[in-house]
């Protein structure tokens, strides 16, 4: 499947906003999504084709340290590669505004997705207790040297 990615726009949020109520229990309102496009420090990306976004990516950089803050793929397009490539997309933002260590939370149970980040060279580095809701988890911090 062929499809590129782009920078976000407010006019993706509306269809962001419905990907992340189908991927996670807790989810992202629309109103924090558009908080988080207006915070200067934050970028967003989507892998879109024809018209469709397949996934997004959120994250922030703090002088010379970023954090990925928010992934999810559209259900029926997962485990085809887009989340792979969202993340080496903002990995290579990252890395061009200088940032030399990117940060995550996950949560423990999620092991596709830590399997993604170790497979992309993330490791564990901590634990955040109880930092899900519904349902309650612990959160894996994992952290990423990029310079």
């Amino acid at each position: 499947m062929k499809y590129s990615i782009k920078k976000v726009d407010f006019s993706d949020l509306h269809e962001i906003s419905e990907i992340e109520r189908y991927s996670f229990t807790t989810a992202w309102s629309l109103n924090a999504f558009v908080e988080e496009l207006k915070n200067p420090r934050s970028i967003g990306f989507v892998a879109i084709v024809d018209k469709l976004i397949l996934g997004y990516i959120f994250g922030q950089i703090i002088i010379d340290e970023a954090h990925i803050l928010d992934l999810a793929v559209r259900p029926g397009y997962r485990r085809k590669g887009i989340a792979t490539a969202l993340v080496k997309y903002i990995l290579e933002v990252f890395s061009s505004y200088g940032c030399k260590d990117v940060f995550l939370e996950v949560r423990r149970s999620n092991i596709a997705a830590i399997k993604l980040y170790e497979k992309l060279g993330f490791c564990q580095v901590g634990i955040r207790k109880d930092y899900y809701q519904f349902p309650q988890e612990d959160a894996l911090i994992m952290k990423k040297d990029i310079m």
